[in-house]
C-alpha cells in the first residue's frame, strides 16, 4: 500500500512539473503559430517539419499537447528547427528544438520534448516560406515599409533593423559554473555597463545562430551600444571583439505555400 502510495506521489509530482509552452498566452483571432527550419540552413534539414497554424480553435487545442517538463542534457546541432507564436506579424515568443536530439530551449534550459507532435502538425498544416534582407536608412524608411508589406497576405513577420545605437560587438564567455547559461552572462554584463552607462544605452542579446549552436564551450554574446561604451568596457579574462556599425537592415518572412 505504501509503495503504490509512493508511486502515485511520485506520478502526481512528474504530471505537476509539466508545462505548457503557450500556458498564460492570450490566444484570440490574430494568434498564428509557425513551426519553420532555420533560415540560415541551404540545406532545409528540418523544412519537411513547418508547419503554419491561423486557427484559434486549433491553437487552443494545442495547449494540453505542446507540453515540456524533463529537464535534459544540453544538447546541441548545427541545424535547428524553431517554433513561433504570432499576435498578427509580431512575435510574441519563439522555441527552438533539436529534432535530432528531441530536445527544446525554454529560457535557456533544454528539456525533453516529443517530436511526433512536430511530425503530426506538419502533416496537416504544411507550408513554406521565403525571406529577404532590406536595407534602411532610418526607422521612418523601415516603418512605412513594414506598413506597406503588411498589407501582403503572404508576410509572416520581421526581424526589425536597430538605429537606436552606432553599432554592436561581441563577448564570448566561457561555459562554466559562473556562465551556465545566457541569463547569468546578462545579469552579469548588465551590472558591469551599468558602471559606464545607463540602462537604456545598450541592449545585451543571445543569438540563437549557427555559430552558438556549433559552439559547445562558449556562449557568444552580442551587445549594441555606442562605440565610446565599447571602448570603455574592460573586462577581465573576457574576449571582447567584432565592432560593427550599424547597418539597419531587416530580414522579412514571407509565406510562399
Amino acid at each position: 500500500m505504501k509503495l503504490k502510495l509512493l508511486f502515485l506521489l511520485i506520478a502526481f509530482n512528474c504530471f505537476s512539473q509539466s508545462k505548457s509552452l503557450l500556458d498564460n498566452i492570450e490566444i484570440d483571432n490574430k494568434t498564428k503559430l509557425i513551426g519553420m527550419y532555420a533560415q540560415y540552413d541551404k540545406n532545409k534539414t528540418y523544412q519537411y517539419l513547418n508547419f503554419y497554424i491561423d486557427d484559434k480553435n486549433v491553437i487552443d487545442s494545442l495547449i494540453s499537447k505542446l507540453k515540456y517538463s524533463q529537464v535534459v542534457e544540453n544538447r546541441m546541432e548545427q541545424n535547428d528547427f524553431k517554433i513561433i507564436l504570432l499576435d498578427g506579424n509580431k512575435e510574441l515568443n519563439s522555441w527552438i528544438i533539436s529534432p535530432m536530439f528531441k530536445n527544446i530551449i525554454v529560457d535557456g534550459v533544454y528539456y525533453d520534448f516529443d517530436l511526433d507532435l512536430i511530425k503530426d502538425l506538419s502533416k496537416k498544416y504544411p507550408f513554406n516560406y521565403t525571406y529577404f534582407k532590406k536595407e534602411f536608412l532610418n526607422q521612418e524608411d523601415f516603418e512605412k515599409y513594414r506598413s506597406k508589406i503588411s498589407k501582403e497576405k503572404k508576410f509572416l513577420f520581421v526581424y526589425e533593423p536597430f538605429f537606436e545605437y552606432e553599432g554592436s560587438f561581441e563577448m564570448i564567455f566561457p561555459k562554466n559554473s559562473e556562465f551556465q547559461s545566457p541569463k547569468m552572462i546578462d545579469n552579469f554584463l548588465r551590472s558591469e555597463l551599468n558602471k559606464i552607462a545607463g540602462e537604456n544605452d545598450f541592449t545585451i542579446s543571445y543569438i540563437l545562430d549557427e555559430r552558438n549552436f556549433k559552439n559547445r564551450n562558449e556562449f557568444i554574446i552580442t551587445i549594441q551600444a555606442n562605440k565610446k561604451i565599447y571602448k570603455k568596457l574592460q573586462l577581465k579574462n573576457l574576449q571582447k571583439s567584432n565592432w560593427k556599425d550599424n547597418q539597419a537592415s531587416g530580414m522579412f518572412f514571407m509565406k510562399s505555400t
